[in-house]
């Protein structure tokens, strides 16, 4: 289960005039457990009593106790156990979620696109012909020497930097593909605004060099991330 989706207050709204909320206590307690711990499951528990009782940290005599009064608000469905009510509002979460993540996705990825244009745009200044065919790509900061690693290589470094991001921001797509290239790059915004462009074109070769090794070590922290999270969700 995806981990933006662990709050389990579905029964928020309907909870009050629930004819669940009426129950003694212990057993109405009992429910909302197992309301919890099949929220935790996608919105099924195993048809297993002693699996469930387990899960919720209830005794034998509690559970021989409340059962009863609280199995008709679950159905069986293959080998699981459902609220139909839960089943709803979980298919509704997921759906809120999956929408809101693909308007924030598409966000940043074309705000990322706004930014390469606007890099492509300035980006012949920055050239020179040398006598070879092949043109080469020189520092903006004057004074600075060329990287000799770099040379030739400018074009195919940038690229990859604005992979990377691509590649940080599907993973994340909380973070603004800006955000994700400021960090990597050790710029802070001050007032709002930064002192140079925020693209990779404008950094010097050694800075190009760390920028892009700290967004491949980003990129694989954010798949450690997820693979984690994806194991948790699964248990």
């Amino acid at each position: 289960m995806n981990p933006k989706l662990l709050a389990e207050w579905f029964w928020t709204d309907r909870w009050m005039g629930s004819s669940a909320f009426l129950l003694p206590v212990e057993p109405r307690g009992l429910y909302r457990e197992m309301l919890t711990q099949a929220w935790r499951r996608g919105a099924q528990l195993p048809n297993d009593h002693e699996a469930i009782r387990r899960a919720v940290g209830v005794t034998v005599k509690e559970w021989e106790r409340c059962w009863p009064k609280v199995s008709r608000y679950w159905r069986v469905e293959g080998d699981a156990l459902v609220n139909d009510t839960q089943t709803e509002i979980y298919k509704q979460a997921l759906a809120v979620q999956e929408r809101a993540s693909e308007r924030g996705r598409r966000g940043a990825m074309g705000r990322l696109e706004k930014l390469k244009l606007n890099s492509s745009s300035t980006r012949t200044q920055f050239e020179i012909k040398p006598p070879s065919p092949s043109p080469v790509r020189i520092s903006r900061q004057a004074g600075q020497p060329a990287n000799p690693l770099m040379v030739g290589r400018r074009p195919e470094i940038e690229s990859e930097g604005y992979r990377l991001i691509r590649e940080i921001n599907a993973l994340e797509p909380e973070l603004d593909p800006l955000e994700i290239l400021m960090e990597a790059a050790g710029w802070e915004s001050k007032g709002g605004k930064l002192k140079t462009a925020c693209r990779l074109e404008t950094m010097t070769d050694d800075h190009l060099a760390r920028t892009v090794h700290d967004l491949r070590e980003n990129l694989a922290e954010a798949k450690a991330s997820g693979n984690k999270a994806k194991a948790e969700g699964g248990k």
